[in-house]
């Protein structure tokens, strides 16, 4: 998941920078934001002893890809005669593991960029993974576990309510598919491809 933060925000500290004071956030140009979720096994990758889990969370920032355990065959522990382990760490802005909710998603990823959103500032956040990674569930999820984009439109509303005295606001939504680089109009049944326009 990937958002772009409102250039007045407070920018968080990339993750392989040293930790910093509050003022070295605020001067900090960083403003996108890089999280990534650990989606939970299905039951049956579980019950399939073939495959073994190919990332690892290592704490809230840090992920660990091809990790070795001990069932790992030592031809694939190693890469040639140096005894290298396969095992790669790469670092983000927030590392999500399989227990974590919608609702910790949310609070760690979006929550803080509704009220700038309010202020007229532009914000995007956005899933992107393979298929079956568990995009629309982070996204939209269901009624027992709503995802980010229903969390946000609430957080969206009561924020409104909140300022009705002090601002007007006008609200107008789009709900749009991207899909093998065609786009849909979701509010409009049966729409056709719509074309892409750039900006003059």
């Amino acid at each position: 998941m990937t958002h772009q933060r409102p250039k007045t925000a407070p920018a968080r500290v990339h993750p392989s920078s040293r930790p910093s004071t509050s003022s070295q956030d605020d001067c900090n140009p960083n403003n996108i934001f890089v999280a990534v979720r650990v989606r939970p096994e299905s039951e049956a990758e579980v019950r399939d002893k073939r495959y073994r889990t190919v990332v690892r969370p290592l704490d809230d920032r840090v992920l660990i890809f091809d990790p070795s355990t001990e069932y790992t065959p030592r031809s694939q522990r190693s890469i040639g005669s140096g005894g290298r382990t396969r095992e790669q760490r790469f670092a983000f802005d927030r590392v999500f593991d399989n227990l974590a909710s919608q609702q910790d998603i949310y609070e760690g990823t979006t929550r803080e960029l509704v009220p700038f959103v309010c202020n007229g500032f532009n914000a995007t956040v956005f899933a992107y993974g393979a298929t079956g990674a568990g995009k629309t569930h982070t996204m939209i999820g269901n009624d027992t576990c709503p995802g980010v984009m229903v969390l946000t439109m609430q957080a969206l509303f009561e924020e409104i309510e909140r300022c009705k005295n002090d601002s007007v606001y006008r609200i107008s939504m789009s709900y749009l598919e991207i899909y093998n680089e065609t786009i849909r109009d979701l509010f409009v049944e049966n729409s056709r491809a719509l074309e892409l326009r750039e900006d003059p």
